[in-house]
């Protein structure tokens, strides 16, 4: 279903329960997602406009961006791929502080089951041999921490910039 205006949806409601819009005005069922759905504008536009580390940053840091940089630390152009896709999920989920996922884990496992899920249907919609980059993305992270928390030591990329880099960048590779 393609959204075009709020009375589309529901008088009551903005958006269907366990649904979110997307981008380009998909409605998007988080629990039951249809690969037909997932497009790559998207993820791109999603991850360039989440802030990573729930905002506590000194500038405002994307899941996109961060998601470049964890390709660039892959060796091989397969694996950068997945590096770059490493957290497609949370252009619909969003991007979760520890505690959270922790909360979340405890209470409502299947929520997270759900999100790798989506993860996995994404690298398959777009033909990427899923691999893991969990050494890539924790290099990352401490670098993330000690530059973006603790310190002010670079310039991040404004979310426009961000998504038009992260396109080009899966375009490079795909």
């Amino acid at each position: 279903m393609k959204i075009t205006k709020v009375t589309d949806i529901d008088k009551k409601k903005i958006v269907l329960d366990g649904c979110m819009v997307t981008f380009s005005g998909i409605v998007f069922d988080l629990m039951n997602p249809d690969p037909d759905l997932i497009r790559l504008e998207d993820i791109a536009h999603g991850l360039a406009f989440n802030c990573r580390w729930n905002g506590a940053t000194k500038r405002y840091y994307s899941i996109a961006e961060h998601s470049l940089r964890v390709s660039r630390r892959c060796v091989s152009p397969g694996m950068q791929l997945a590096g770059l896709l490493h957290d497609a999920e949370e252009a619909y989920w969003g991007d979760m502080i520890k505690p959270l996922k922790e909360i979340i884990r405890i209470n409502s496992p299947e929520v997270l089951e759900r999100m790798v899920d989506l993860r996995h249907l994404i690298f398959k919609k777009f033909n990427i041999p899923y691999c893991d980059t969990s050494k890539e993305d924790w290099d990352e992270l401490v670098w993330d921490f000690e530059n973006l928390i603790l310190n002010d030591n670079i310039i991040t990329l404004a979310p426009v910039l961000a998504e038009r880099t992260w396109i080009q960048y899966y375009k490079n590779f795909s």
